[in-house]
């Protein structure tokens, strides 16, 4: 080799490149985070049935349930997001109170669709049966949920 030739060029050093900024949180997570550990309870067991009721309801038309416990994940829902988001209003009834009268409620119709499934025989297809469990899974917890609400 001959040492006459000049060295290559070395390249310049390249920065890293910075790590992207974090997105804001979400308003559902930000409403997430205040919930405490009953009241998520509560609010994932209304979502498992409305969402199980749009699912096998509405989508497949294969399984279909009380529409009271519909409602009460519905109201469940409202309720939380009244709550934590519209905080300058008043209730005529504490906040906890209207949770536990939703998750027993809901627990009592989930209990109450339980056993008109099986004493009629509703459950013969896998998605009536995975339906089922979805709505009793969300009854529930709103039921876990209610009683473990401090009490007031």
């Amino acid at each position: 080799m001959n040492s006459d030739l000049p060295a290559p060029p070395q390249p310049e050093p390249v920065a890293p490149t910075p790590p992207p900024a974090p997105s804001p949180p979400s308003e559902v997570s930000q409403m997430m985070a205040k919930l405490g550990a009953a009241e998520r309870l509560v609010i994932l067991g209304a979502v498992l049935i409305v969402a199980g009721y749009l699912l096998f309801n509405v989508i497949i038309a294969e399984y279909s349930f009380s529409h009271v416990g519909l409602l009460m994940g519905i109201w469940a829902i409202g309720a939380a997001w009244f709550y934590h988001q519209r905080s300058g209003g008043s209730w005529a009834v504490p906040y906890p109170v209207v949770l536990k009268v939703i998750g027993y409620t809901a627990g009592a119709f989930g209990v109450l669709e339980l056993l008109v499934d099986l004493r009629y025989g509703v459950l013969d297809r896998a998605a009536d049966v995975l339906g089922a469990l979805v709505y009793d899974a969300g009854a529930g917890l709103m039921l876990w949920g209610a009683r473990s609400l401090p009490k007031t």
